[in-house]
């Protein structure tokens, strides 16, 4: 092969083609993490993508004939500086699910530079840059409200930002469910490297490792609160945050068996305090004191209920049935609920008979069943006595939650009377059908049944030796008939 290369005549055709060889290799990187799942190689990119911005600040300030370093060059003013309303984010609000790969949030995906350096070809470094240069960086998110469920497929969740390189997020709060596959995910920001103040979080939280009630993995967390359920276990998990450093001071949380940074409390920075006080610290903020329980069913909201934190939420709404199946809830907690949730369930074919469980089965009910739903078979020994006839079976059979009469198949090969006991114990005799060595007839639920082979009595015993005679009498004439044959043809 042969490699052609296109003359560089100025210098300004060197610095342009020095900058989209810079451009290039930071789209690149920025591409390859985005389709990477492995977080270790997560890791490593960003490593190199910091290495990447060093190498141009240090180019940058070389073109520019100035000599400071990257911490001289950059300066996040997000926190201290006075509001503006350019580069800002406030008063926005979000009740949607969000969901994509990396870098997910309720309310802002990330809060970052990307390196775009003169896309037209026409740099101008004297223009863009003078000896001493300093650039001051301003991304503000304030006052925003998300309650919404932010799903990343990777890493990098969070309920207001997914991830911040820069700037500061304060004044806002979200109640709502927050899961990264990878790692990173909290209550406010899945990865901040910025600023987090006065935030409010009360978030259902799940991720492999970093999982925090405010962030993640955070630096500079203060006057923060926070309530969150984990969901699992994990690696550098705590109610405040999963890591942090910085500046961290009065951040308060509650109901939670995890600790405030990586598992540890401490007092004045992370500290665990009782309900009725983290109210008073929130001004009564509505979402310490709601919670609320979603039922969806087959992608649809059927119902929201609000509940009182520690109050019952009770029986799920009813979903009618779809070609034949019946619609089945998840199980979830209905008394002394402590979290927002969403309770989903799916559709389930009825069962059409219920077995009393033997090889043979000695009972079998037929009829229209919810999964869950069982036979029980109980002894039952009648009050009456059965002089007449051996009892061959009985018992009590009831189907829990079902108010519809059993349509009962009982195994019994031997002919016998069939008797019925109401729940006061009353006895009537009841006829049915028989089917193979089954007999088949209909019952009450949580009734009884009496199944009696007949003795052979003196009322019975007149009719049996009339057929006896009866048989008798016939053989009697066929055996002269055939005698009396005989003999005529003899002659």
């Amino acid at each position: 092969p042969t490699l052609a290369f296109t003359p560089i005549n100025t210098e300004s055709e060197a610095k342009s083609a020095l900058f989209a060889s810079l451009r290039d290799a930071n789209a690149a990187l920025g591409s390859l993490s985005g389709q990477l799942a492995d977080t270790a190689l997560l890791d490593d990119i960003q490593a190199i993508s910091d290495r990447m911005f060093d190498l141009t600040d240090f180019i940058l300030a070389a073109l520019s004939g100035g000599k400071t370093a990257k911490g001289r060059f950059i300066e996040d003013i997000s926190a201290g500086a006075p509001l503006r309303t350019r580069g800002a984010v406030e008063n926005c609000a979000n009740h949607g699910t969000v969901e994509a790969e990396t870098n997910v949030g309720g309310i802002v995906g990330a809060i970052s530079i990307e390196l775009s350096f003169d896309q037209e070809d026409e740099l101008d470094l004297s223009s863009v840059l003078a000896g001493g240069a300093k650039y001051l960086i301003y991304a503000a998110v304030r006052g925003c409200d998300a309650s919404a469920s932010v799903r990343a497929r990777k890493s990098a969740a969070g309920g207001i930002v997914g991830r911040m390189d820069y700037g500061a997020v304060s004044s806002c709060a979200c109640s709502g469910s927050i899961e990264a596959q990878g790692d990173y995910a909290g209550g406010i920001a899945g990865i901040s490297l910025g600023t987090i103040h006065a935030c409010r979080a009360r978030v259902n939280l799940s991720a492999g490792n970093y999982v925090g009630g405010i962030a993640g993995s955070g630096h500079d967390l203060s006057s923060c609160l926070a309530m969150p359920y984990l969901a699992e276990p994990a690696e550098f998990q705590g109610s405040i945050a999963g890591f942090a450093d910085g500046k961290i001071e009065e951040n308060y949380y509650c109901e939670n068996r995890t600790g405030g940074v990586d598992g540890f409390s401490f007092s004045g920075q992370a500290e665990q305090i009782e309900y009725s006080a983290l109210l008073e610290k929130s001004g009564a903020d509505p979402i310490f004191q709601v919670i609320t329980v979603t039922f969806v069913a087959d992608g649809e909201t059927v119902e929201t209920r609000t509940v009182s934190f520690g109050g019952a939420v009770g029986e799920a709404p009813a979903v009618p049935d779809k070609d034949g199946m019946r619609w089945k809830w998840d199980a979830y907690d209905q008394g002394e609920v402590f979290r927002s949730m969403t309770v989903e369930g799916s559709y389930v074919r009825p069962l059409t008979a219920l077995s009393s469980g033997e090889e043979i089965p000695r009972v079998l009910i037929e009829g229209t069943f919810g999964e869950g739903q069982a036979l029980n078979l109980a002894p039952y020994i009648p009050a009456a006595d059965f002089a007449e006839g051996e009892i061959l079976d009985a018992g009590t059979l009831s189907v829990p939650g079902s108010e519809e009469a059993l349509n009962v198949r009982l195994h019994a090969e031997e002919a016998g009377t069939l008797y019925l006991a109401d729940r006061t114990g009353v006895l009537t005799e009841t006829s049915y059908t028989r089917d193979g060595s089954y007999i088949v007839f209909p019952m009450e639920n949580g009734a009884s049944f009496v199944y009696v082979r007949a003795k052979i009595t003196q009322r019975l015993l007149v009719p049996i030796l009339i057929a006896a005679a009866a048989a008798v009498i016939l053989v009697l004439i066929l055996v002269f008939y055939i005698r009396r044959k005989s003999k005529k043809a003899k002659h």
